[in-house]
């Protein structure tokens, strides 16, 4: 059953894309949730939608407010949008691109009881073109993104990452003096397209959870624009893996298990019994299993994993030797220099320079 509380990552996208405070609200009008601008009292709305094809205007000194409402099958709640001080053809574009992404569409007509008539016409001003051919490369990212994560394609994900990045910049100006916010909010709906992208791709669904929540508390402890950057430089590859991980159908069940809850918590410190706990198996049995279905010992693998990681941070070249040795599962830069030559013959500094 879709509740109103799936609809957050749609009312995220409104206002980050729009600028606009935007407000999630129950079929009671109690706020479910409000973007961090959203602070002015909402005023009181002589009706509210009654159907997906109805747009409720109402306006206080502030400026003016749009409703529409949230629908599957039955009326869930409703997303209200303002102030907004000049009422102009965007909003409601916004509006209705960002319902058909969506699990339901929402549809504004153009009554003029309630909005002025949208302009239809294909003639746009250079000002309307930039920022529509801004939107079709964020669409067109998005689901390039989505489905390279979905056929577990990490070759293509690098190219589409950096794509990601040059069309966020932009919208970091939206909520003034506060492109961390702006930037916070993007990523809570990357983080989603990436989560629905690996479901796509068949990854295990409880793992997938786990790693969304885990980046979803990253996400809120971001301190600056260079770290969210970093993030969204991460945070595909590792759905990605799950989706490779689920694939791997010749591992024994519980190698793939393995596999799978190494790849959720690689930087954390791995030991054989806690890997071993969490397959529900024992250490014994699953050291032998897993060294005869991949080929390689446990921790073998882990650090393979590892520094497979490093390799992508040190490609990206925004990261110290000392925060991708702790970013990767290793403690020590010695150990992590060590390593990485071990796996790769070349050391983590002149591997960067080559690449």
């Amino acid at each position: 059953m879709i509740s109103i509380l799936d609809y957050k990552s749609l009312a995220i996208s409104l206002n980050t894309i729009s600028g606009v405070p935007v407000r999630l609200c129950s079929l009671h009008l109690e706020p479910l949730y409000e973007s961090p601008d959203a602070k002015q009292t909402v005023p009181g709305f002589h009706t509210l939608p009654l159907d997906p094809g109805d747009c409720c205007r109402a306006q206080d000194g502030s400026g003016i407010y749009l409703a529409v409402g949230i629908w599957h099958e039955d009326l869930l709640g409703y997303l209200i949008a303002g102030p907004y001080q000049q009422l102009s053809d965007a909003l409601p574009r916004i509006m209705i691109n960002l319902g058909k992404t969506g699990p339901v569409e929402i549809h504004l007509h153009d009554q003029q009881a309630y909005i002025p008539q949208i302009d239809t016409s294909d003639e746009m001003t250079e000002e309307e073109a930039g920022e529509a051919s801004q939107v079709l490369s964020i669409y067109v990212a998005q689901n390039q993104l989505m489905d390279a994560i979905a056929n577990g394609d990490q070759s293509q994900l690098t190219q589409i990452v950096n794509s990601t990045i040059q069309n966020m910049h932009p919208f970091l100006n939206r909520i003034p003096s506060r492109e961390l916010r702006a930037a916070k909010n993007i990523i809570f709906v990357y983080n989603t397209l990436c989560r629905l992208a690996a479901e796509r791709g068949s990854a295990s669904k409880l793992l997938i959870d786990k790693l969304s929540s885990k980046y979803a508390l990253q996400i809120e402890k971001l301190a600056s624009i260079d770290e969210a950057i970093k993030l969204i430089n991460e945070m595909p590859f590792r759905y990605c893996d799950l989706v490779i991980a689920k694939r791997n159908k010749q591992y024994n069940m519980r190698v793939a298990a393995a596999i799978e809850y190494i790849m959720l918590n690689f930087q954390e410190e791995l030991q054989l019994t806690d890997i071993a706990q969490a397959v529900h198996t024992s250490p014994t049995y699953l050291s032998h299993r897993f060294k005869k279905d991949t080929g390689e010992t446990l921790f073998s693998f882990i650090n393979h994993y590892r520094i497979k990681v490093a390799q992508a941070k040190l490609r990206d070249g925004d990261f110290t030797i000392s925060e991708i040795a702790i970013s990767s599962g290793f403690n020590n830069v010695t150990y992590f220099n060590r390593i990485f030559k071990k796996y790769t013959g070349t050391s983590p500094r002149k591997y960067a320079r080559l690449n």
